[in-house]
């Protein structure tokens, strides 16, 4: 885990010169960046490229994974899919590159390796394969809590978790057309994506924290009084997106319609 680590930890998401000169000379450590580092840098000694977002191409992947094994030397990369976007390996093999798939239950498996995520204890997981699956997903649980009790331990980490979440959501309409059958907004689930980012609301309470739901719906009100504006604001954009779980993004039917009277001379009540 990174609290481990003897290096440093750094975050790299724009041109920050001191940040890389800082990664680049440590004995261990672990850069956090987005595609910014993905090409152009030489970072000596690089052992693994994890990946929690897919890339937007093959070629992407293929500049994100070659920061490890440069000049002869050996690396590993792991790349985070949900089950819905499985279909990308196959988008991968299509340029010739294969991947081996890790097993989530394997992975969590670990957790039987420290009893700081112990769950209830109610099950003896040596006694039959399943009791040892309900005690590592219990214990999953356990860890899943931790985060969760971090983000929510004050206001400020709260409303950054909140803020990462609907930038996710939103960089995630961005996938090129090609990509669109995996990686498209109504295949997520959000209310498991809103756990990975530690938030416990759902994710119809995500769009307005604090006071900001009141102060909007008197903002709409008074735009109808006016009689209404053109188009919705793009925070109502990002409300009606965390709000349906179907939706894509886009602007709704209605508003389309609506625009589309007002091109041609006609006219709607609001």
């Amino acid at each position: 885990m990174i609290r481990r680590l003897t290096g440093c930890v750094c975050f790299l998401h724009q041109d920050r010169t001191e940040v890389f000169k800082e990664f680049s000379v440590s004995q261990s450590g672990v850069l956090l960046c987005t595609d910014v580092a993905a090409r152009g840098l030489h970072l000596p000694a690089v052992t693994w490229i994890i990946q929690f977002t897919p890339p937007t191409a093959a070629a992407e992947y293929v500049h994100r994974v070659g920061r490890t094994a440069r000049i002869g030397g050996r690396g590993s990369s792991l790349l985070f899919l949900t089950p819905a976007e499985t279909a990308f390996t196959t988008e991968l093999a299509n340029h010739n590159i294969s991947l081996s798939e890790m097993k989530l239950e394997d992975i969590l498996s670990s957790l039987m390796m420290d009893d700081t995520f112990k769950g209830r204890g109610r099950y003896h997981s040596q006694s039959s394969s399943k009791a040892l699956e309900q005690e590592t997903r219990e214990r999953a649980t356990v860890l899943q809590t931790e985060f969760e009790n971090f983000v929510h331990s004050d206001a400020q980490s709260l409303q950054n978790a909140k803020k990462a979440l609907q930038s996710f959501l939103r960089s995630y309409t961005t996938f090129p057309a090609p990509l669109k059958h995996i990686f498209h907004i109504k295949h997520l689930h959000l209310g498991h994506t809103a756990k990975s980012f530690g938030l416990r609301d759902a994710p119809q309470g995500l769009s307005a924290p604090g006071g900001a739901k009141s102060k909007k719906k008197g903002n709409q009100k008074n735009n109808q009084k006016r009689g209404g504006g053109a188009g919705k604001s793009s925070a109502n954009r990002e409300e009606s997106l965390l709000r349906s779980e179907f939706s894509d993004g886009r602007e709704g039917g209605k508003e389309r319609k609506r625009r589309n009277k007002k091109k041609s001379g006609g006219e709607e009540e609001e």
